[in-house]
Parts: C-alpha cells; structure tokens; sequence
C-alpha cells in the first residue's frame, strides 16, 4: 500500500480541516530555473504533445519556531520519440514556507504536500511555462487547471 494512503489512515478528513486551520503559507518563492529549446525539433508546434512531472518533499519541519519548508520540482516538457533530445523543457524548483500554530503531526504535511500544495504552485507553474514559450519565441501556450 502507498505511503500516501498509510497517511490517510492515520489522519481522518475532519483532523485535516482541522490543522489546516492553522497553517498559513508565508512565501513561494522559484529558486532554480532550467529551460532549453530546440526549435527545428518541434515537429507540427500546432500539434505539440505535452508532458508534466512534479514531485514535492518536506525539507524541514521546525516544530519550535513553526515553520515548515516544502519543496516542488515541475518538469514541463515536449516528448518525441526517436527524436533523441525533448526539443522543449522547463524544469522549476519551487520553495513553500509556511507557519503553523500547534501541534501538526508529520502526517499531515505529508498529506498537504500531495493533496493541497500541488494546486498552490500550479498557476505559478502555469505562469512561469507560458512566460518562458514567449519569450522563447514559440506559439502561445495555455497549460490546464489543475483538476
């Protein structure tokens, strides 16, 4: 069985609501940007397949201070088999703090950072991928909400 689920056993959805009541998020803040285009290998651009990774993990929980640090890598990127290198890619890391009052086990930010911080840093995300197609010079490029 997935960790994710072990954690949902231990935290029911009511104690969630409960200690999200009492985190705040105090910054967002992009610290690492890799992006690289090869436009001659964007085959058909109007009809560019798209590929989105993300991972996130817990840096540091500060139970005394309470402050915790989250943080997400994205990968945004353009696979085309047998074309060797992706010709579009976009990797962010991103670095969440957030202040809490209480106690908050561990188990809820491992919950909070696949259930809840996943769509407080997509549209930066969002943001950042259709800023960077832009500016490299590519058609407009819209990603989706995050569902």
């Amino acid at each position: 069985m997935s960790q994710l689920k072990e954690y949902q056993k231990l935290i029911s959805p009511s104690q969630y609501r409960h200690f999200l009541e009492n985190v705040e998020l105090s910054e967002i803040q992009l610290i690492d940007l890799e992006a690289s285009v090869i436009p001659k290998n964007l085959v058909n651009k109007d009809k560019v397949s798209i590929r989105i990774e993300d991972r996130y993990t817990v840096q540091s929980i500060n139970k005394k201070d309470g402050e915790v640090i989250i943080s997400g890598n994205l990968i945004f990127d353009t696979p085309i088999p047998g074309r060797g290198k992706n010709p579009l890619i976009i990797k962010a890391e991103y670095s969440s703090i957030f202040s809490f009052k209480g106690s908050i086990p561990k188990e809820f930010w491992e919950l909070y950072k696949e259930i809840t911080l996943p769509k407080q840093i997509w549209p930066y995300f969002r943001e950042l991928v259709q800023s960077v197609v832009s500016k490299m010079n590519l058609p407009s490029l819209t990603l989706p909400i995050l569902k």
